[in-house]
């Protein structure tokens, strides 16, 4: 009985079928020690800082998508202040909904028996 061919033995990161380093094409993510931020590194070239992993993968496909242009991480930057600072300027109060003290199940604000365990809230509260 012959056994099944085994998987070709190659470097992490290799194009299968070619001798073509997948880092090269797509660049990739290094995380900088000594400043505690995500760089993305292609070639010798480094595009930019970022805070966390998730960012700098965005950032890393917005480049490219933009065949390596870094004036795309001015737009990226602009979008990523405009969503920070638009949570900021709603200063109200999260709501979370009303909810029964005895079993947990999600009710509305003004229900005076749970439908659920049929108790009186707002005795069962006091």
């Amino acid at each position: 009985m012959d056994l099944p061919p085994f998987p070709e033995k190659r470097p992490k990161g290799q194009i299968k079928h070619s001798k073509i380093d997948k880092s090269k094409i797509e660049g990739k993510l290094e995380f900088n020690h000594k400043i505690n931020k995500f760089t993305i590194v292609k070639g010798d070239k480094k595009f930019g800082s970022f805070d966390t992993m998730t960012e700098a993968y965005l950032a890393k496909k917005i480049l490219i998508e933009n065949d390596w242009n870094p004036q795309s991480l001015k737009e990226f930057e602009r979008i990523k202040e405009f969503i920070l600072h638009k949570d900021r300027k709603n200063k109200e109060p999260l709501k979370l909904g009303t909810y029964c003290p005895k079993c947990g199940n999600k009710v509305k604000e003004n229900t005076i028996l749970c439908p659920f365990c049929g108790i009186n809230i707002k005795e069962y509260k006091n």
